[in-house]
């Protein structure tokens, strides 16, 4: 009988310890949780022709244990002209307003013939996009997003001046 209670206490040890650790691994140390890291470089050529080629590399960085797939990438370009002033965006007055619209495309990994972008754990993945702006253009702030699978997004957004060197030859 004293056999029987002690493989049941063995029993209910060895379950509360796997307990343990599965609320150790998953939620605290949160192992596989997502580890991303998304960011955005701009560089200009020209100009040419009145106008800027623009290469946007978005590179994402995965830095956890398991595979992302995202479903949709999408990049933005907003600029400020010669013409323009600084101003404040409507209804957000500490934040600076980009009134032009340069480019918006809402699919960069082309999801309807290739169906999703995968980035395996410990790649760094760099996409290009290669597009072109007015050359008038000062000032560009670019905004990338992605969406995983489940539908949640990530993005980021920095702000580049075109060379002085190129501006300076327009």
């Amino acid at each position: 009988m004293s056999s029987d209670l002690a493989l049941e206490v063995v029993k209910i040890s060895l379950t509360v310890a796997a307990g343990l650790w599965v609320y150790f691994r998953f939620i605290r140390e949160r192992s596989h949780a997502r580890r991303v890291l998304f960011t955005i470089q701009c560089q200009f050529f020209g100009p040419l022709d009145g106008k800027y080629a623009v290469e946007l590399t978005l590179n994402v960085k995965n830095g956890g244990l398991v595979v992302h797939r995202f479903k949709r990438l999408r990049i933005r370009l907003r600029g400020i002209d010669e013409v323009d002033e600084l101003s404040a965006w409507e209804g957000q007055p500490s934040r600076l307003a980009f009134p032009r619209k340069l480019i918006d495309e809402p699919d960069v990994i082309f999801a309807k013939n290739y169906g999703s972008l995968f980035v395996e754990p410990g790649v760094d993945q760099p996409i290009t996009f290669v597009s072109m702006i007015p050359a008038s253009t000062r000032l560009v702030l670019a905004r990338a997003e992605f969406e995983y699978e489940e539908g949640r997004t990530h993005s980021v957004e920095k702000v580049f001046e075109p060379s002085a060197r190129a501006r300076s030859a327009a």
